[in-house]
């Protein structure tokens, strides 16, 4: 189970997400994420990046769906969400790969640095209405 510095940043984290503020992860949250996505620099539609993110968001969605949906209603609250965690472990390729298509999305420049305005950007990104 996810200890409590983890549970804080995925509740923070279900909070972007979710984007119609429901209380609920859906598919519709993961699509509008990914086109909040395509607003930072280098994800636009047609892009190879934007191909990357849409394959790397769905894939969560698919794999929080597969994880947490124990009721199978089709949508994943925050406890359900916490299910996942216990995964994560074992799921190296996919965390991995996570964090290269993030770096790459957020490294607008192609520098290999996270400036504090692309940290911003990401943050503003998630936290952007759809």
């Amino acid at each position: 189970m996810a200890r409590a510095f983890q549970e804080r940043k995925l509740r923070g984290m279900f909070a972007a997400f979710d984007a119609d503020g429901d209380g609920y992860l859906r598919q519709e949250d993961f699509a509008a994420l990914v086109a909040r996505w395509g607003r930072l620099p280098g994800v636009g539609p047609g892009t190879e990046l934007r191909a990357r993110v849409e394959v790397l968001l769905m894939g969560w969605w698919a794999a929080l769906l597969e994880a947490g949906d124990a009721n199978g209603d089709g949508a994943v609250d925050m406890g359900e969400l916490l299910s996942l965690v216990d995964r994560l472990p074992a799921m190296v390729a996919e965390v991995t790969a996570t964090a290269y298509t993030v770096f790459d999305a957020v490294d607008s420049n192609g520098d290999g640095v996270i400036s504090p305005e692309e940290h911003h950007r990401l943050v503003e990104t998630e936290r952007a209405p759809c």
